[in-house]
């Protein structure tokens, strides 16, 4: 039983190992994925994403979505395709006199083939970056056309800034 029980901790260390491994293989082509690099590929998608919103440019914002896209927003029904995001987008924009602004943080990212599973922050700042909310996302990408595109999200709702 204690020889059971050693492998079983050894091939739970072993996984662990390869999880935090930063080239992982992908399944489909068996070439090396540099994760490092998939982060920072990712959050310029992210930013890119945040400028259009900020900016109000719905066109320039639906780039980063694929068509097949599904948005789980808190206390909503899921949000269906990209012309529903677009409206969803449009209903924002016409509601907002604040002119605050979003940003969105890059924590981690897990791949496997042509998917990617991004988790992070976003914050919800006035234009001088006094912090009003923030919560956590998964969104999940999907290489499309060589580009990646975001073909499920789900947010949390905002929670206060904390306390200095």
């Amino acid at each position: 039983m204690k020889i059971f029980g050693a492998l079983i901790l050894a091939g739970g260390f072993l996984c662990i190992v390869n999880a935090c491994e930063p080239n992982v293989t992908s399944r489909n082509s068996g070439t090396p994925i540099d994760l490092d690099a998939l982060k920072i590929e990712i959050q310029e998608l992210e930013w890119r994403l945040a400028a259009a919103e900020n900016s109000k440019d719905i066109d320039g914002a639906l780039r980063f979505y694929s068509k097949n896209i599904i948005s789980y927003a808190p206390k909503s029904p899921p949000t269906v395709g990209l012309e529903a995001i677009l409206n969803r987008m449009q209903r924002n924009i016409d509601a907002d006199t604040t002119n605050n602004e979003i940003s969105f943080t890059t924590q981690e990212v897990y791949a496997a083939g042509e998917i990617v599973t991004e988790v992070g922050q976003w914050i919800y700042a006035t234009p001088d970056s006094i912090e009003l909310s923030r919560g956590p996302y998964i969104s999940v990408f999907k290489k499309e056309h060589g580009q990646y595109r975001c073909i499920r999200e789900i947010y949390n709702a905002g929670v206060p800034p904390k306390a200095d």
